[in-house]
């Protein structure tokens, strides 16, 4: 069954209205790229002989038909020495965040060193960042000095807690769409996004697939709003918070999500590699 995004309308009380099935519709819901199973390292890898090791065992125990676009985000300071030292086309390596500016900003990546350095990707507006005071609008402009510096943006967004009545609905709508404010039709092709319900991140286990595939509609829903229904279709939305090797499998089948952004569980290789794997059974 497949779902049709036409005359979806915002409600402004937190809602959308209802998506009607349509059967007789031969497009699918989700747009059928290839997924993405990306890496954010954090700061849990601490020194280069650390992260040679992971990458050398993440590399050695991905499958050898890959079903799926591996990206490792490793710290900074660590992007250079992996990136230059890689001439395989297997896995691809992205900044875990960048500022939209060159000049006299201390402690910042500017866009285009990311680039010059080996990045293809740039997470933006992850959940941490955010929780330190990052705004939709700082997330913006990250995003657009991304797509100039011709990174692909990963762009983190979710809400901090559920209420019963479905108001976080609202903020969740206004997040994405101030987020991607600065994204026009012919750059949403070159956007994945990362939805990360923070009340997840670190939880003990992740919502069902179910749930996952609830909002994964209500978020394309609200990308109708500002672009067309088959651009909306074709965004990349990848799903983070609590994914492991036990639920990972539940969610490819039942999440409808173009992959996962994952955390701790990319710094043990041979979870990340399983999850990577499971990808093939769906």
């Amino acid at each position: 069954m497949s779902f049709c995004l036409v005359g979806c309308r915002y409600s402004g009380r937190g809602c959308f209205t209802k998506l009607k099935a349509n059967t007789s519709d031969p497009e699918p819901f989700i747009y059928m790229a290839k997924p993405m199973i990306a890496g954010n390292w954090k700061s849990y890898v601490t020194s280069t002989k650390e992260a040679k090791k992971l990458f050398k065992d993440i590399e050695k125990g991905l499958p050898r038909q890959l079903k799926a676009d591996v990206v490792l985000f490793p710290p900074s300071l660590l992007l250079h020495p992996l990136a230059r030292n890689y001439s395989g086309k297997r896995i691809s390596f992205g900044a875990q965040d960048i500022f939209f500016e060159s000049g006299a900003h201390t402690g910042e990546t500017p866009a285009l060193l990311a680039k010059d350095v080996g990045a293809r990707y740039a997470l933006i507006g992850h959940a941490e960042k955010r929780a330190q005071g990052e705004t939709d609008e700082t997330v913006a402009k990250k995003v657009g000095a991304a797509l100039d510096a011709k990174l692909t943006p990963v762009v983190a967004f979710g809400e901090s807690s559920r209420d019963k009545n479905g108001e976080y609905l609202e903020d969740l709508a206004r997040s994405i769409l101030e987020s991607l404010a600065l994204v026009d039709v012919l750059s949403l092709k070159k956007v994945i996004l990362a939805y990360e319900p923070v009340w997840a991140i670190g939880a003990p286990l992740p919502p069902t697939g179910r749930t996952i595939r609830h909002t994964m509609i209500f978020i394309r829903k609200t990308l109708a709003q500002k672009f067309k229904r088959e651009d909306a279709l074709k965004v990349r939305i990848l799903y983070g918070g609590a994914v492991n090797e036990e639920s990972a499998l539940e969610i490819i089948q039942n999440g409808e999500t173009g992959g996962f952004l994952l955390g701790r569980a990319s710094i043990h290789a041979d979870s990340f590699t399983s999850i990577v794997s499971q990808w093939a059974t769906k």
